[in-house]
């Protein structure tokens, strides 16, 4: 008995691991859950976005950061320094609204050092949002108010929402969505 559950513990790691590895480092986890958020703003020009209705103590943003160029990872100081010479970069909280923006400064100029930054955001059931990416997925789900959220490059995800919805997608998937 205690052979096979030590697997087990010893399998569930390496699934952990291996689903961390897919979404790529995760560059950033800020709690939010004493912000009081009710408005979300997020922006990336090379990621995708999910966004989830939570209770308010699990709200927090994560931040994770893919390769794209020759490298397809980086340790946590290349992806520093890739930032900072690269894109404009900022997570910040004013006024209960979160902010988030990942866009490059360059339109593309190094290719070698090409990063997409993706978020996934949990946040307090009731939540607007306005969402845009060009070149991942959107995914939004739990949340009631009014949602705005479009992508030139991905699909769309949409499941739970209650309220105004606004959404597009010019190159993608839609499950769960009507136009």
């Amino acid at each position: 008995m205690r052979i096979i559950f030590s697997f087990l513990l010893i399998a569930t790691g390496f699934l952990v691991d291996a689903q961390d590895s897919q979404k790529g480092l995760l560059y950033l986890n800020k709690p939010l859950s004493s912000d009081a958020i009710n408005q979300v703003d997020a922006k990336t020009s090379g990621g995708g976005i999910q966004v989830t209705g939570v209770s308010a103590s699990e709200a927090r943003i994560e931040v994770y950061v893919n390769g794209n160029g020759r490298h397809n990872t980086y340790t946590k100081a290349e992806v520093d320094k890739i930032i900072a010479e690269d894109y404009d970069f900022s997570v910040a909280v004013s006024g209960n609204k979160l902010t988030a923006t990942a866009k490059n400064k360059r339109n593309f100029s190094n290719r070698d050092n090409q990063i997409s930054i993706s978020y996934n955001i949990y946040v307090p059931v009731a939540c607007a949002t306005h969402l845009n990416t060009s070149g991942g997925g959107i995914s939004i789900s739990n949340l009631t108010g009014e949602q705005h959220f479009y992508t030139s490059g991905g699909g769309l995800d949409v499941k739970g929402l209650t309220g105004k919805i606004y959404g597009r997608t010019s190159g993608g998937r839609n499950r769960g969505f009507r136009f």
